[in-house]
């Protein structure tokens, strides 16, 4: 409690910084000599080295760190004077606040330690982060031209409804003329009664380049359904129960069986099965409308083990350069271009570890004791992006 004090008194600081006082004062008691150690340092004994007291600073001091890293735009100071508040606690650096309030934590720090600049930066200073617009006052306005009533700056303010307060007379020039149809008598237009509205002319668009707008070629404009008629389900108990959610899983585990995926065998020993899982997703089109239910089959990779179930997880990738080279090939030699979806595309590479899966929820073999043998790869594998290679 003393110390704390006396690096608040000594630094000038009022007792709202008392909370960084007190923690510099435990930072400093940890690496001091102390009789209940046989004055032994706490710190070298706890972790077993010496602690670089080069790093230690005097409290309150001025301080500027570089702030390059924090600034919001490259004209910005690259450091100000701020005043040090202690070390931080989770980094190797110093806590300084600057006159805006704002702590900073920063390893690059040029200290004065002979100065304590609070009373300089904080005493007359009035932090606030919105800015307030100052009131402007109506005289100051740019309708000094106009005439003005006598009395219209000194109008009473008053809560009464709006039909019984006077409105003030105001020029005709501010006031916007209608004109009827019916009305067929010609109507003398002075400077002083009528003032004349001219509708400026609308941009041009001159730049050379043919956009969209421009050919008049317009997207047509969707109208999603914003009422969420098919959900995603959670439950693979309750999902089965749905005649549409289970014809998906049918189909998915009717092609991973024609794919040969895996075999059931019983599970050696010293080893141990990974989990698998159902994802449910709901395909939609471009207008909102539904597409599919699909389902797929996943496998806990979590649940390998390096060694035993992969060993590499090396993933081939295709750049977007090579795919825009062929689209410009096909366009100047005009062959034709197909799309095809290939169903489990990505499950034909074999795996060339022995992999142990349970069996999947819902479609359980006769005897509980079999687990599925993989032989292809399956999604959710490590290595089922690189066996992708080997298929």
């Amino acid at each position: 409690m003393d110390l704390g004090l006396t690096l608040l008194s000594h630094a000038s600081l009022p007792l709202t910084y008392w909370d960084h006082a007190f923690l510099v004062v435990v930072y400093l008691i940890i690496r001091l000599s102390t009789a209940s150690l046989q004055f032994q340092i706490p710190f070298q004994t706890l972790f077993q080295k010496m602690y670089d007291y080069h790093f230690l600073k005097v409290f309150g001091c001025s301080c500027f760190p570089f702030l390059r890293p924090c600034n919001s735009h490259k004209f910005d100071f690259r450091s100000h004077e701020c005043l040090f508040l202690g070390y931080s606690t989770t980094h190797k650096g110093y806590k300084c606040l600057p006159p805006s309030g704002r702590t900073s934590i920063s390893k690059d720090v040029l200290f004065n330690e002979s100065k304590f600049p609070y009373l300089s930066l904080f005493q007359n200073y009035t932090y606030d982060p919105l800015h307030p617009i100052k009131d402007v006052s109506l005289s100051s306005l740019p309708i000094h031209s106009y005439d003005l009533p006598p009395n219209f700056h000194n109008q009473p303010t008053s809560s009464s409804p709006t039909s019984q307060m006077p409105s003030p007379s105001l020029p005709t020039s501010l006031v916007p003329i209608t004109t009827s149809a019916t009305n067929t008598e010609p109507q003398s237009s002075t400077p002083s009664q009528h003032s004349t509205h001219t509708t400026a002319p609308l941009p041009v668009n001159s730049h050379p380049m043919q956009t969209r707008s421009k050919s008049s070629i317009f997207l047509p404009r969707l109208n999603p359904n914003l009422f969420l008629t098919y959900t995603e389900p959670k439950n693979v108990k309750h999902t089965l129960l749905d005649p549409k959610w289970r014809a998906a899983m049918q189909d998915e585990f009717d092609a991973l069986q024609k794919n040969n995926t895996w075999s059931m065998v019983p599970l050696p020993p010293n080893r141990k099965a990974i989990g698998c899982k159902w994802v449910f997703r709901v395909k939609e089109n471009s207008d909102g409308t539904l597409n599919k239910f699909k389902t797929r089959l996943v496998a806990k990779g979590f649940h390998q083990v390096q060694g035993f179930d992969f060993t590499k997880t090396f993933s081939h990738v295709i750049k977007p350069i090579t795919i825009r080279l062929i689209l410009t090939l096909a366009l100047s030699y005009k062959w034709p271009i197909q799309q095809l979806d290939v169903n489990n595309a990505f499950l034909n590479g074999i795996l060339e570890e022995e992999v142990y899966m349970q069996q999947p929820q819902g479609f359980e073999h006769s005897d509980p004791t079999l687990v599925c043998k993989l032989h292809k790869a399956l999604y959710g594998l490590k290595q089922t992006p690189s066996s992708g290679l080997r298929g």
